[in-house]
């Protein structure tokens, strides 16, 4: 059963086959390097409320944030978890990050398998 996030691998890595120990290896590296852009500094929105006016559906949004943001900003979370999140995402390079860096993606080749014939 594919996670909420198997849409995020799926877009960097495709449906293909991997195969191998190196590839293993290459996409633990991807995934680490994936997950730190994509919870520091890949905003996306959140939907703030729906409301349904016969067969029109309007959408209200909150403010695009990234997911860091959003942690820091609840106000039920930890002081301590806050400051360590902070201090974190300011180490952050988000070049060295980011999941489309040759380096991260290097050795993830899909083993594609024999082609069908359309």
């Amino acid at each position: 059963m594919e996670q909420k996030n198997g849409v995020v691998v799926r877009r960097l890595v495709g449906y293909g086959r991997l195969s191998g120990r190196e590839a293993t290896k290459a996409l633990a590296r991807l995934y680490e390097s994936s997950r730190l852009y994509i919870n520091f500094f890949q905003p996306s929105f959140k939907l703030k409320s729906k409301t349904r006016d016969g067969a029109h559906v309007h959408k209200v949004y909150f403010a695009p944030a990234t997911p860091c943001e959003r942690i820091v900003a609840h106000r039920g979370v930890v002081p301590a978890i806050k400051e360590k999140l902070t201090a974190q995402f300011k180490r952050l390079d988000p070049g060295a990050t980011a999941a489309g860096n040759p380096q991260r993606t290097a050795g993830v080749e899909r083993d594609r398998g024999p082609r069908r014939a359309d």
